[in-house]
């Protein structure tokens, strides 16, 4: 990442990779969210 950003100066790539990042951790996340708000409305 480091490379791509100041080596390189692919700014372009980095930013796709970055963003494909966050989208693996936010994409978990909401699902988890979403399973867990399901589980505490049956709970009730």
């Amino acid at each position: 990442m480091w490379n791509e950003f100041f080596a390189n100066l692919d700014w372009q790539r980095a930013s796709a990779v970055a963003i494909v990042m966050i989208l693996l951790i936010l994409v978990p996340i909401a699902i988890f969210n979403k399973y867990q708000t399901k589980t505490m409305e049956a709970a009730r």
